[in-house]
């Protein structure tokens, strides 16, 4: 990748991708409470897993840090991750503003 933003936008697409796939079952999706009370969804997880496996398998060197997942790596660049910004809006099955 020439860039950082041309790494990202190849990125986010392969996240919307598997969070797409959660949204469909959201209903069953399995969810747990995080320590500060938010909620987390295995989609959550594999959203954040799965935009971590492309930035790193194209920037081994570098950390992540996600929501889920905390920091990993010790790289001087890092990359910050929030999978599923709006979890709760998520598991509702609706999208913002609608209720």
């Amino acid at each position: 990748m020439a860039d950082d933003l041309d790494l990202a936008v190849h990125a986010a697409p392969a996240g919307a991708e598997v969070g797409l796939g959660h949204f469909a079952g959201v209903r069953t999706l399995s969810r747990s409470q995080k320590i500060d009370g938010s909620v987390v969804t295995e989609a959550d997880q594999a959203v954040e897993e799965r935009v971590r496996r492309v930035l790193l398998a194209e920037r081994p060197q570098d950390a992540f840090q996600g929501e889920e997942t905390g920091v990993l790596g010790q790289g001087s660049r890092r990359w910050v991750l929030d999978g599923i910004d709006g979890t709760l809006v998520f598991v509702r099955g609706t999208t913002a503003g609608r209720r």
